[in-house]
């Protein structure tokens, strides 16, 4: 018997460049309140955090006001981490940008409204944040030129029209007056 030799030509492999496979869940470090540099590790795909009884990762709710009661929820999508507000009322800001929906990446600021708790996100509970030397040291913006927290600017919105009547209506006030005082001036 004669052996049949193979004449297709070989499937040449490409090279791929695989990405590491990220660890379940999420890691929360505070930055601000009482839990200030505190790490909390969830082994779930999803986390929502507020200040109500039935959240995954619960603020203060006497010190926290400003936070409602679910803010927002993290999850796991593939090896993404997405951020969705709940329908808060003071808002949800990623990197100092009001979000509603966003991927985050690891090391990014979450603000729960502008005023309440500040904490950085990472994928994975076995993620390990970067270290500090130890000692608690008050929280520097990396988004502000000056390295102090600045708020967010906030777009104008509603109160500032509902301030624009008050200045059409003493507009219309004084050019009635002085219709009226052009108008008794020539008698």
């Amino acid at each position: 018997m004669v052996p049949v030799m193979n004449t297709e030509p070989a499937l040449a492999l490409r090279p791929t460049t695989a990405r590491p496979v990220q660890a379940p869940g999420v890691s929360v470090v505070h930055l601000t309140g009482i839990r200030g540099g505190s790490v909390d590790r969830f082994s779930g795909d999803h986390v929502v955090v507020g200040r109500g009884r039935r959240v995954d990762l619960r603020v203060d709710p006497s010190l926290d006001r400003s936070v409602s009661a679910r803010h927002l929820e993290l999850m796991r999508r593939g090896d993404d981490l997405v951020l969705r507000d709940l329908g808060s009322m003071n808002g949800t800001y990623v990197n100092g940008l009001r979000v509603h929906e966003a991927v985050v990446r690891d090391g990014d600021i979450v603000m729960l409204g502008v005023h309440g708790p500040r904490f950085r996100v990472y994928r994975g509970v076995d993620a390990t944040p970067p270290q500090g030397d130890g000692k608690r040291t008050p929280w520097i913006d990396p988004l502000s030129e000056t390295g102090a927290f600045e708020l967010p600017r906030l777009p104008i919105g509603r109160p500032a029209l509902r301030e624009g009547w008050w200045f059409a209506l003493v507009a219309a006030v004084l050019a009635g007056v002085l219709v009226w005082w052009i108008l008794a001036a020539f008698k």
